[in-house]
């Protein structure tokens, strides 16, 4: 029903290369060049540069991508709708959620997928994202929600939100004023961060390792286990923290707390549903398509 050329296109996107997509695809790289220039030649546009052994969109590119993406929700909503007519909603689900998640992100979609599937039961506890995977292993719950990068075997990966973790600093902080600061100057700063085993301080501690300032030369603080515990000593010292953007959204609103750009280093990741790689039953895979309509 969906229009191979743009599942082509799409993968392309997705994998970053015609090579990878040809293989998630199960399509020869030749095949993947054509339907790119079907395509191509159907809007009578470059829709991709090639750099070495990357390809980046063109503007026209850009804008494909843009209703591609409207057009794989709206499918996957099709097909969301359109399996529940035949299976049965009704059960339990245990599941397990990393801190930010559990706090910031989950509470609203619980409450949206409860009033759409009101006969099916969830339990959820929270922790880090090293405990979050160990419940998930060992099959305490049927899945997990974490924000950490690094994969284990015998987890199956599934990213589901994007997310950036940015520096962050009170109202009144001398960088607040300042606006920005580079690693170099941020060696002088005090910082605040999540302890061992979290998500957020696992990709900070590679991003900053990446980008030359290894997080032991840096001032740290304190740790401390959970985020608002952050947030509240941040209004009660002359520290600065990373956290991720959608934990700060309210405070950034209020302006009691500001972002502080680092120019060159960016902190991005995915959050991903874990579940054990083998089938964890129905209602698990619900949950799943159900938060996965707008992750295009």
């Amino acid at each position: 029903m969906f229009d191979f050329r743009l599942r082509v296109f799409y993968a392309i996107v997705q994998k970053g290369s015609f090579s990878k997509a040809a293989e998630a695809l199960h399509i020869t790289q030749p095949a993947v060049t054509k339907h790119v220039k079907l395509l191509e030649e159907h809007f009578s546009e470059k829709l991709f540069d090639r750099k070495g052994y990357k390809v980046e969109l063109t503007q026209a590119g850009r804008v494909l991508l843009k209703h591609v993406r409207a057009i794989v929700g709206q499918y996957q909503k099709l097909e969301f709708d359109m399996n529940l007519l035949q299976e049965a909603t009704r059960g339990q689900i245990d599941m397990a959620a990393s801190t930010t998640i559990a706090q910031y992100w989950l509470p609203p979609l619980l409450a949206e997928f409860h009033s759409k599937f009101p006969e099916v039961k969830i339990s959820m506890v929270n922790g880090n994202t090293r405990e979050v995977k160990h419940l998930v292993l060992n099959s305490k719950v049927h899945l997990g929600l974490i924000e950490g990068e690094t994969q284990q075997t015998g987890l199956s990966y599934s990213p589901f939100l994007k997310d950036e973790i940015v520096l962050v600093a009170p109202r009144g902080h001398r960088l607040s004023r300042k606006g920005e600061v580079t690693l170099e100057e941020l060696k002088l700063e005090k910082l605040l961060i999540r302890e061992s085993g979290s998500g957020t301080l696992q990709i900070l501690s590679t991003a900053l390792q990446k980008a030359g300032m290894p997080l032991s030369e840096l001032v740290v603080e304190m740790e401390l286990g959970s985020t608002e515990s952050i947030k509240s000593y941040l209004f009660h010292s002359d520290c600065c923290a990373f956290l991720s953007i959608h934990t700060v959204l309210k405070e950034l609103k209020a302006g009691d707390l500001n972002v502080i750009d680092i120019p060159n280093f960016k902190v991005e990741r995915n959050f991903y549903l874990v579940q054990r790689s083998e089938d964890s039953g129905p209602l698990a895979k619900l949950f799943k398509d159900f938060i996965s309509i707008d992750y295009n």
